[in-house]
């Protein structure tokens, strides 16, 4: 008797479907078909096996179909582009902002493009977000001024740093009186220079989440009005995005005005691509 419970169980196991942890992803997209990547996608959306090696692969091959893709392939894609969201990983906006803004993706894969490029927006800032309320609730730093502390104002450029890069330095230590300098010069550039740019931007959305005073505010509106006057693209989206947390009306006023100002671009400033502490370690001497 025990014989046949214990056959009974080995057959019967042989049937039971094969769940999602069973279901290797990767050779799922190495096979190419469609139903393949549309399982291996929908495997991904859900948080499983969405590691950077299947991530990666999956976004090489939207990549290189999302233009020319067979209608029996759009909605493969189109569940890559869940996949990519549900990863929360920013790598990824660059690819579905040219997604987005392709003339010849199909209408269904741009759709979710921007769903997902929406979803991975959100992603980042919520990460912001939750990093800040730790930082105060730690109260690790006492600071005199927002994004400026008594350490970090104690560091010196290296003496070789070039012009921009004692720029950027000043940007990354949070030097407001110089950073208004910085936005007002670049304001007044015919051709402003993209690497300060960026860290200006970076800035900005460190900062705007912040209870500030007038001055500060007045400092953020001049970047602002750096990043409108640039008519660079890149930061488009990153000033849409921060004019829908902005509470106060003045600097609301001047991110919504820079945001209209320029036009989209497919390559945006990624969020975080700019690690301050990176620049301070990299560029300082005690």
């Amino acid at each position: 008797m025990k014989i046949i419970i214990l056959l009974v169980g080995v057959f019967s196991s042989l049937f039971i479907p094969r769940t999602n942890a069973q279901t290797d992803v990767y050779n799922l997209l190495v096979n190419d078909e469609p139903k393949n990547i549309r399982q291996a996608a929908r495997i991904m959306a859900k948080g499983e096996q969405n590691t950077p090696e299947n991530l990666d692969l999956l976004a090489l091959i939207i990549e290189k179909e999302f233009e020319d893709a067979q209608s029996n392939r759009i909605d493969a894609l189109s569940w890559g582009c869940k996949a990519l969201a549900a990863s929360g990983n920013s790598q990824y906006l660059v690819l579905l902002e040219k997604i987005i803004h392709s003339k010849f993706a199909h209408k269904k894969l741009k759709k979710y493009a921007n769903q997902a490029y929406q979803k991975l927006l959100s992603t980042e800032n919520l990460i912001i977000k939750q990093n800040k309320l730790k930082t105060t609730e730690r109260n690790v730093i006492k600071k005199d001024y927002v994004g400026q502390d008594k350490n970090t104002l104690r560091l010196i450029p290296n003496a070789a740093l070039t012009a921009t890069e004692r720029k950027i330095f000043a940007i990354a230590k949070g030097e407001w009186l110089a950073i208004k300098s910085i936005a007002q010069e670049l304001e007044a550039t015919e051709k402003p220079n993209t690497r300060v740019l960026d860290a200006l931007s970076q800035f900005l959305m460190e900062m705007h989440l912040y209870t500030l005073d007038s001055e500060k505010i007045d400092v953020l509106s001049w970047i602002c009005r750096a990043l409108g006057h640039s008519n660079n693209g890149r930061y488009k989206l990153l000033l849409q995005n921060i004019t829908t947390q902005i509470t106060n009306k003045k600097l609301y006023t001047y991110t919504e005005s820079a945001s209209k100002e320029i036009k989209q671009t497919a390559t945006p400033y990624v969020i975080n691509s700019i690690n301050f502490q990176q620049i301070l370690d990299e560029y300082m001497q005690r």
